[in-house]
């Protein structure tokens, strides 16, 4: 069995994100859709929606995920090239155009660790330094 203090989750992570490996070399520093920063931008992106995205077309939230995301979610990567091998830095509007690719799963991967706490759990030395 485990005490639930041994479980306990790291606000800064939370907020900042984590590093986490993708495929081959890449990684992502993703934060958690528990973040303030996520869900105020959710709430005020939402505000804009027509009558608050009931009618949207799996298209259009997809469109609206991906740049919401890429603005508070994905926060940064690591080891993405172009096929010349030139390294693609990280931007707000790339990020938005990888998670929007449906030829890629990226937009999944990075909902997957934002959604799991685990991702975000305090480390190992804080957790026995409060023993």
């Amino acid at each position: 069995m485990t005490a639930l203090k041994h479980v306990q989750l790291d606000e800064k992570k939370i907020d900042e994100g984590v590093w986490v490996p993708y495929r081959r070399d890449i990684k992502f520093k993703v934060a958690s859709i528990e973040s303030a920063a996520y869900i105020q931008a959710r709430v005020k992106a939402l505000k804009a929606v027509p009558g608050g995205g009931d009618d949207q077309t799996p298209e259009e939230w997809r469109e609206f995920n991906s740049k919401l995301f890429a603005k508070v979610i994905l926060l940064d990567w690591k080891n993405i090239s172009e096929e010349d091998g030139s390294p693609v830095p990280y931007s707000e509007e790339k990020a938005a155009e990888i998670l929007r690719d449906r030829d890629l799963d990226v937009f999944e991967f990075v909902l997957g660790v934002a959604a799991n706490a685990g991702h975000f759990e305090r480390g190992i030395l804080e957790k026995t330094a409060g023993n």
